[in-house]
């Protein structure tokens, strides 16, 4: 589906979704309509039928991709005020179809999902590393953007643990590029650590404030160095 195109079939499918409901007598306000039984069970099929394809438009519809529509914000509370989404029930029935779905249209892509999941080592550290909770899901959730192909999520993930760790295990304040040569000069951390915070920063910088795209390899090396930085910040 293209933008618009999945817009126009959602609204054609809820204008014979609320037609069907008026004759069946299940709108708002409507009184129950008197209907030969035939007919009756016509219509309630065509209204069984009808909310599938609904269900399938929903679950085909495109959140992440901005597109433009000039229905815009309308359409979206249109959705919304007919049928909320129940997760739960939709995955239950159409779990297969979603993934499908999504795999298929590169959402979800199989063999990176395998070959990023593989390409990461485990994360160990030395016994006695002693690491906040906080931290270490910060890490986990950089760790799954990276198997997930979303390498800048993972960089910038990666630069808000140096930020955290520093600040608030040394009390440092100010830029970060300042904070890292700052603790680097208070034997705080390793020069080691320090050239590798700065790497880390650096690509950062690109991401956030000049919307560069990182690579897997940019992304491996700055899961790797976190790793190591950690450890040396929290080993006791």
């Amino acid at each position: 589906m293209n933008s618009y195109s999945e817009d126009k079939e959602i609204i054609e499918i809820l204008s014979k979704l609320r037609n069907l409901q008026n004759q069946l007598g299940e709108g708002d306000g409507n009184k129950p309509s008197l209907l030969p039984i035939d007919k009756r069970k016509q219509l309630e099929k065509d209204l069984e039928e009808l909310i599938k394809e609904y269900d399938h438009c929903l679950i085909e519809l495109d959140r992440i991709e901005i597109r433009h529509s000039p229905i815009g914000k309308s359409f979206v509370d249109t959705i919304r005020h007919f049928h909320t989404f129940d997760l739960d029930k939709e995955w239950d029935y159409y779990y297969e179809d979603i993934l499908d779905f999504h795999e298929n249209g590169g959402l979800l892509e199989r063999g990176k999902f395998l070959n990023n999941y593989y390409k990461l080592k485990p994360p160990y550290v030395k016994t006695g590393t002693k690491i906040p909770q906080g931290i270490k899901n910060i890490c986990h959730e950089s760790r799954w953007c990276f198997v997930y192909g979303q390498y800048s999520a993972a960089i910038a993930l990666s630069r808000t643990v140096i930020e955290t760790v520093l600040k608030h295990e040394f009390n440092l304040e100010g830029d970060l590029n300042d904070i890292i040569n700052l603790a680097c000069e208070k034997k705080l951390i390793s020069e080691k650590a320090k050239w590798n915070a700065h790497g880390i920063r650096r690509l950062s910088n690109k991401i956030l404030h000049k919307a560069d795209v990182a690579t897997q390899n940019q992304a491996k090396n700055s899961l790797d160095h976190i790793l190591d930085f950690i450890e040396e910040i929290y080993l006791g």
